[in-house]
């Protein structure tokens, strides 16, 4: 990509990035050789894509770090939590995009909520299921506060919402492109 950048085809890293890019660092640290071998138990195929899906290569606001805990931001870029844990409200980064260069936000998720996320109970047709969403037989609510703020409450207390928030990918869908169909 350096010579792209150098050409002009490719703006330089810090342009593309935005202003708060995450950085994830390794459990021990940056080994800087790339390939090898991965092993790993498993006793179908679907044990593999699903931790492959669910701990290595989704997206998500908050992800599992690879220790497991903690759980650390990811599009999120913080959070906090009421005492009660009833209400979370999460930040996103300033500066995702999508791949067409379209902007990230709170709608994006807004709109996978109203048209997905509240329709929608089972995966089993390639949807994800909200159930990250359903605390003691309800669903919560998701409200954006602003482009970049969304607030999530609870009629109970659900101090597992981050636990359950990081084991579930892609809650957001492109609202810019999707909302013309």
């Amino acid at each position: 990509l350096a010579d792209m950048v150098r050409n002009g085809e490719l703006p330089p890293v810090a342009e593309r990035t935005g202003p708060e890019p995450l950085v994830m660092q390794g459990s021990e640290k940056i080994m800087g050789n790339y390939g090898g071998t991965w092993y790993m138990l498993a006793t179908t195929p679907e044990d593999a894509s699903g931790v492959i899906v669910s701990r290595l290569s989704y997206a998500g606001l908050v992800r599992w770090s690879p220790q497991g805990y903690p759980i650390v931001p990811h599009l999120a870029k913080s959070w906090t939590v009421t005492a009660d844990f009833k209400t979370w409200t999460i930040i996103l980064r300033d500066g995702l995009r999508w791949s067409d260069g379209m902007p990230f936000t709170s709608a994006d998720i807004m709109f996978w909520w109203e048209h997905e996320g509240l329709h929608f109970e089972s995966s089993a047709d390639g949807l994800i299921s909200p159930a990250f969403m359903r605390h003691v037989g309800q669903y919560g609510r998701i409200e954006a506060l602003d482009h970049l703020t969304l607030r999530f409450s609870f009629d109970e207390p659900y101090s597992l919402f981050l636990e359950r928030l990081a084991s579930t990918p892609e809650i957001f869908r492109p609202a810019h492109y999707l909302r013309t169909y």
